[in-house]
């Protein structure tokens, strides 16, 4: 046999195929989302999803007993952990199928490099580095045959073939055990060790027993490295007293944290309203670094409350000793129960303390969204959650991060069988900052804007220079910019700043089509020429527009 011909011979790979297991996890978290649920007075545990899914099993879930619904909180925890041993298991197999292609690409190289010692022994030991070099290489070519070489050679590889044999039995060893801990784990549950694994590749959080992260595994740490998807799977786990004790527990961290229903955070945000209130937090408290304005000014809070007290407002974020003024997010509307949700991104100079006309644009943006679509619920909410210029400067990379988690997290705890319509609506510079939020080149920043549509209102820019170049399909990006708007002015005298803006939104060359020369992509008003930077919510054309665009139309 030649060397060309001679075999590693490792056993058949295993008859398994990762994606068709991942498949597989897919299906068991597709069921368990429908079991699980978010809706208020099903014992905290149920979305109304879940009388789509009574239908398919003819009970009545929202009559169950207490042992019925630990019985179906407890199989919702066994898909979730089966979804998470069967990646697990997909893992195992490539990483066995990586040590065994790698084995095998020694082999390879191995006979290419046998091969070539017995057919050119001079070339050989000149080029392989060996101490001989080319010397030793004219002696063996002169003292052996190429047959003996080639036999040589043979033994040799032979050797390694044994060598590299042993190797893949023990990640065949591995691989096994693995399988058989798989059967085990799917039909007992995941053991202690493969918790463990299962913790460490990500596959589960720390809430893996539908209880509150213990001293191993405190809230700070869980909620730290949590994605709002995790987050949303451990509160639904809780039973309705867990996750009251963890309200208790926890108020400073659940009320911020994305992934937790809005009505809690709701609840939450202003039990804590009322304590800023009430423990008179006025000026000797306000941080010097808060920039310009201040929600720490007690008349602030106030008007806060006032704003609060229609029965359509939601408090889902409050933090009056953020830099720039203070944070907030108000949204008029539940964005968890809506069909239609808009994020409006306010531009500089705003802060929290200014959240009553803030939060006055977004009732009218929610009532021109009404207007449009009036047999759906629709949420219009005010995203003021970052350091605004000039006190932030001008970098919008935090903002842009923190966006996409606010825009993740209205995801992961929204109910219902379909998805909402959702659309990030950003003004002046906060239509830079969700430009930055689906540009995927931007340095430091996801860029993968989880928005259906993205509307720019009087921005400086995008931060890229074409349409084309956004997250968002070009064909739902919408421009809103009049020819009195001061922006393009304010955008020369930035100096500097400009070059990160990108193509000003007002240039041709910013909706060019670059496959189709001669063709625009995107979507552009003008509104009527005398609406100013400020004036776009006061302008029916413009509000027409937005009610149009965030219902999910096409103006």
């Amino acid at each position: 046999m030649s060397i060309p011909a001679m075999s590693l011979g490792l056993p058949p790979d295993i008859d398994a195929e990762p994606s068709a297991i991942e498949s597989g996890a897919e299906t068991l978290d597709g069921i368990c989302q429908t079991m699980y649920g978010r809706a208020e007075g099903l014992d905290g545990q149920f979305t109304n999803t879940a009388i789509e899914f009574t239908d398919l099993v003819s009970w009545d879930i929202s009559s169950a007993a207490a042992k019925e619904l630990e019985s179906w909180r407890e199989a919702g925890v066994a898909l979730t952990n089966g979804a998470a041993v069967l990646r697990l298991w997909a893992e195992d197999i490539k990483a066995y199928r990586l040590v065994r292609s790698e084995l095998q690409q020694r082999w390879e190289t191995a006979k290419i490099i046998a091969q070539t010692r017995v057919d050119s022994p001079v070339v050989s030991a000149s080029t392989s580095g060996r101490s001989g070099g080319f010397a030793e290489g004219v002696v063996d070519a002169v003292t052996s045959t190429k047959a003996s070489r080639e036999s040589e050679e043979k033994t040799a590889l032979m050797g390694l073939a044994c060598e590299l044999a042993l190797e893949h039995d023990a990640a065949w060893e591995i691989l096994m055990d693995q399988a058989d801990q798989v059967e085990k784990d799917l039909r007992e549950g995941p053991s202690e060790k493969t918790l463990e694994r299962l913790v460490d590749s990500g596959h589960l959080g720390w809430s893996w027993a539908g209880v509150l992260p213990d001293g191993e595994a405190p809230m700070e740490e869980f909620t730290e490295n949590a994605t709002p998807g995790a987050v949303n799977v451990w509160w639904n786990s809780l039973s309705q007293s867990d996750q009251q004790a963890a309200m208790e527990d926890y108020p400073e961290i659940l009320r911020g944290l994305g992934g937790i229903p809005v009505v809690v955070r709701d609840e939450l945000n202003r039990d804590y309203l009322e304590e800023l209130i009430e423990g008179n937090l006025g000026a000797a408290a306000v941080d010097p670094k808060v920039g310009l304005g201040s929600l720490n000014l007690l008349g602030d809070l106030d008007l806060m409350r006032e704003i609060l007290k229609d029965d359509d407002k939601f408090l889902i974020d409050i933090d009056p000793m953020a830099p720039g003024g203070g944070a907030a997010v108000i949204s008029t509307g539940n964005p968890d129960l809506a069909d239609n949700v808009s994020t409006m991104v306010p531009g500089m100079l705003n802060d929290a303390g200014g959240m009553g006309v803030l939060v006055g644009r977004a009732d009218d943006i929610h009532s021109s969204m009404n207007g449009n679509d009036p047999s759906s619920e629709n949420a219009s909410t005010t995203w003021m959650g970052y350091n605004t210029p000039f006190s932030g400067g001008w970098s919008p990379g935090e903002a842009s991060s923190d966006l996409n988690d606010f825009q993740e997290g209205l995801r992961a705890t929204h109910q219902g069988g379909s998805p909402s319509h959702n659309t990030v609506v950003g003004h002046s510079f906060g239509g830079y900052v969700a430009g930055v939020a689906a540009n995927p080149d931007f340095h430091g920043v996801p860029g993968d804007l989880d928005a259906d549509a993205l509307v720019l209102i009087g921005a400086p820019g995008a931060s890229v220079q074409n349409v084309n170049d956004l997250s968002v399909d070009e064909e739902n990006v919408h421009i809103i910019q009049g020819d009195d708007d001061a922006i393009e002015t304010a955008r020369e005298l930035s100096g500097m700043a400009s070059d990160g803006f990108g193509t000003a939104l007002h240039a041709e060359e910013f909706y060019a089509d670059p496959e189709n020369p001669g063709e625009t992509l995107g979507n552009r008003l003008d509104p009527e020429e005398d609406t100013g930077h400020s004036g776009y919510f006061e302008d029916e054309e413009s509000l027409g527009y937005l009610g149009d665009v965030l219902t999910g139309g096409r103006p």
